[in-house]
């Protein structure tokens, strides 16, 4: 049996747990994110409502390829 766990696109290393908002971009503290997402086996983390709203129409837009899978 694997233990393979996904790989987190949205975070950023480093011991301060900060991910990178798949819309705008902008550096989130994951504890404090305004939402997180699960979309492909990964999850994703939103500094706003506007960012988390556009992602979940349309979340191809903001996720690597290989998430999509």
């Amino acid at each position: 049996m694997s233990n393979h766990h996904p790989i987190n696109f949205s975070l950023l290393g480093g011991a301060n747990d900060t991910a990178r908002d798949p819309v705008c971009k902008t550096e989130v503290d994951v504890d404090g994110a305004f939402a997180e997402e699960s979309y492909g086996g990964f999850v994703y983390y939103f500094c706003s409502d506007e960012c988390v709203e556009l992602f979940r129409m349309s979340p191809e837009s903001y996720v690597p390829r290989i998430a999509q899978a």
